[in-house]
């Protein structure tokens, strides 16, 4: 699929479930592929800078194993992008990229590595959760990250991180003594 260059966003399940699209060529200016490309039989993905949304835009593509990263929004929003991409293998996050948003890889249980470059400064919540063999991570030196990033047990790479590069999740309360739950 060879997307037009005046194209800014592509609707939610627009290509959802068609196992037979294996590429795609996205142009740089596009703004919100949330939910667009689930469920394919996509085997790479080059995501421009330009995405400011793609919440769920490649969740359970099991034929996807390359995607290169580049998004530098602060504001973006790539929530689940690729969860359950069980079979990516090689990532590739761009210089420039300055968040990984929440559940972006979660349960892409092929990574084995990561190289996340000096511009994030941020990981979400479960970004990495259920990566089971992610063995390896390099992380910048300033960076903020989520307590359950890595889903506290389930990535062997989250041992290995500094605590101190952990953010303290704050508890709020209403002033009330009653309790949460």
């Amino acid at each position: 699929v060879i997307m037009p260059e005046d194209i800014t966003a592509i609707r939610k399940n627009a290509f959802n479930g068609y196992e037979q699209v294996n590429s795609i060529t996205l142009p740089e200016g596009i703004k919100d592929i949330s939910g667009a490309f689930s469920y394919t039989g996509l085997q790479e993905v080059f995501v421009p800078k330009s995405v400011l949304k793609g919440r769920s835009a490649f969740s359970c593509c099991h034929a996807l194993k390359k995607v290169i990263f580049c998004p530098d929004g602060e504001d973006i929003d790539m929530k689940h992008a690729f969860e359950d991409c069980d079979s990516l293998k090689e990532l590739v996050i761009a210089d420039g990229v300055k968040v990984l948003s929440e559940s972006i890889f979660a349960y892409c249980t092929s990574l084995e590595s990561v190289y996340v470059p000096d511009s994030v400064k941020r990981i979400d919540a479960w970004a990495f959760r259920g990566c089971r063999n992610l063995k390896e991570i390099r992380l910048p030196d300033e960076i903020a990250i989520h307590p359950s990033a890595f889903g506290f047990t389930d990535c062997p790479c989250a041992s290995n991180i500094d605590p101190g590069k952990f953010i303290k999740e704050e508890v709020t309360s209403s002033g009330d003594d009653d309790l949460p739950f």
